[in-house]
């Protein structure tokens, strides 16, 4: 009977290959899950100025808010920034008159509406600015937040990021 003889296994070049291209796509994975979070700026901390509107609050709460009160969060107690300025204007509600289909601006018996710019120190970036790493921090964005002398709620209207 005759031997076969034993043939052993030898790369070739379409071994090396495909080799260099599994451990290509196995290292991109891992950078993509595990290095994603320390992408650089990622983590820096900004300074923000932005404006919380106060809807149709009673006048005799005029004042309660002051410049250098410190503001936070009123459910969770997490500092949102320092009060620089406070803008108490009368509160203006706007109506359809049926008759004629024209829009008219009424002022709402003792009521203000309230404009408190904020600074803020602790801003990161990550998927979109937040304060604090816990809120969102764009247009629109509600909070519900207390200073020493008042507790409100209201929305952002504007934001200004200071040192990017």
């Amino acid at each position: 009977m005759e031997k076969k003889a034993k043939r052993g296994f030898r790369f070739n070049i379409i071994d090396i290959i495909l080799l260099l291209v599994i451990i290509a796509a196995v290292l991109g994975v891992i950078y993509f899950f595990l290095s994603h979070d320390d992408v650089p700026g990622a983590s820096d901390t900004f300074s923000a100025e932005y404006v919380i509107e106060s809807k149709e609050i009673r006048d005799e709460f005029d004042g309660l808010i002051k410049p250098g009160d410190i503001i936070l969060d009123s459910v969770r107690q997490i500092k949102l920034g320092e009060v620089l300025y406070v803008e108490y204007v009368d509160a203006v509600r706007t109506t359809v008159n049926t008759d004629t289909g024209e829009q008219k601006n009424v002022e709402v018996p003792g009521k203000l509406d309230v404009y408190i710019t904020i600074r803020s120190t602790d801003v990161t970036h990550d998927e979109c600015y937040k304060i604090n790493g816990s809120y969102d921090l764009m247009t629109g964005s509600y909070f519900s937040y207390r200073t020493p002398g008042f507790v409100g709620e209201g929305s952002c209207v504007s934001v200004k990021i200071l040192n990017k």
